[in-house]
């Protein structure tokens, strides 16, 4: 009998306890938590946000190679103001491949760009997807190296390279008035090394200097190295080397470097040039690098912030507007700290 009631007593029990935990349930409080107590968007705010984004004008960017720090550099300006002005930039590299560039640039216009800015693969392999654009009234703006029909461009910002190889000539007439051999490291398919070579080769015309041997190492720090490898060997006398781009000039450096430090005995010392004003190679002529000579300085951050705004103002304006050219200059050991050498120009 005894343990009858006791076994009651703890059924009753349990099922006090049930009930209360059931009573709970009932009782929760379910109201919805507000959003800036749970960190979270609701659905309303979100489409609010994807409105407002869509509002934005969008600017594409192709870029021929973003390896290139100078490139890199003209990115982060454009995309620095393309922001300030609360617009939305899109940013694609093209890898060096023309093919993949046009199809970048289709892809633009079938997403329905506000804007297309360029720098080409190569001088003129890009102008059939730029006439496709231009017919849609799509401005593209050209950086930096230009294409091969000027008239499909809203703009071309840049820097004025004929003048940068004018400055790299002028500086060598002055240096060896003698004349000498020389070699010259250019990039035919690239519109803004072409430009800076034709520059230089029209300043020392006539003031005794030979072009020994040119090659196109396509603005290759690497191909530019191996070139000069090769050249070294044949033990000839070279009074100057002129570089398309700083990137190249750092190939035939190193190549120097490391011929000079394995020939003590016969170490080479021509006149090095080059177009860029590359941090990494101001740092060599703060050292005093015996192997280099001078950099024409042009302005990534200027040709980016520029570029942003000439955009805008195609598409706020629907015309085109005149090419804007920044000013080269000229830095060696003697003036480079008045540029300093932590950063672009």
């Amino acid at each position: 009998m005894k343990k009858k009631m006791i076994i009651g007593v703890c059924l009753l029990t349990l099922l006090i306890g049930a009930l209360l935990i059931v009573q709970r349930i009932i009782s929760k409080d379910t109201t919805v938590k507000e959003p800036a107590t749970t960190g979270k968007v609701t659905e309303s705010q979100t489409n609010e946000l994807q409105e407002e984004e869509d509002t934005r004008l969008r600017l594409c960017f192709s870029c021929a190679d973003m390896s290139n720090p100078y490139y890199a550099a003209l990115e982060a300006s454009l995309r620095y103001e393309v922001n300030e002005n609360d617009a939305v930039l899109e940013t694609r590299d093209a890898c060096r491949d023309q093919d993949l560039q046009n199809t970048q640039l289709e892809e633009f216009a079938s997403s329905g760009a506000d804007a297309v800015l360029l720098i080409p693969v190569t001088t003129d392999g890009a102008d059939d997807a730029i006439k496709k654009l231009t017919d849609m009234k799509i401005p593209v703006i050209g950086l930096d190296s230009r294409n091969g029909d000027p008239d499909l461009l809203s703009c071309f910002v840049g820097s004025d390279q004929n003048t940068a190889g004018k400055l790299c000539g002028k500086d060598l007439v002055k240096r060896a008035p003698e004349g000498g051999n020389i070699l010259i490291l250019e990039a035919a398919s690239i519109g803004s090394i072409s430009d800076c070579i034709s520059g230089f080769e029209h300043e020392i015309a006539g003031d005794g200097f030979v072009v020994a041997d040119r090659s196109d190492c396509a603005g290759s720090r690497e191909n530019a190295k191996q070139y000069m490898i090769d050249r070294i060997a044949k033990q000839e006398e070279i009074a100057a080397i002129m570089c398309g781009s700083d990137n190249m000039a750092l190939g035939v450096l190193e190549a120097l470097e490391q011929y000079n430090t394995e020939h003590p005995e016969n170490t080479v010392h021509p006149l090095i040039y080059s177009v860029g004003g590359y941090p990494e190679l101001k740092e060599k002529l703060a050292a005093d690098d015996p192997a280099l000579t001078a950099t024409v300085a042009t302005s990534p951050l200027q040709v980016g912030q520029d570029a942003a705004v000439a955009a805008f103002n195609s598409i706020e304006e629907n015309k085109k507007e005149e090419e804007i050219l920044e000013k080269p200059y000229l830095i060696n050991r003697y003036n480079i700290k008045l540029y300093g050498i932590d950063g672009w120009q």
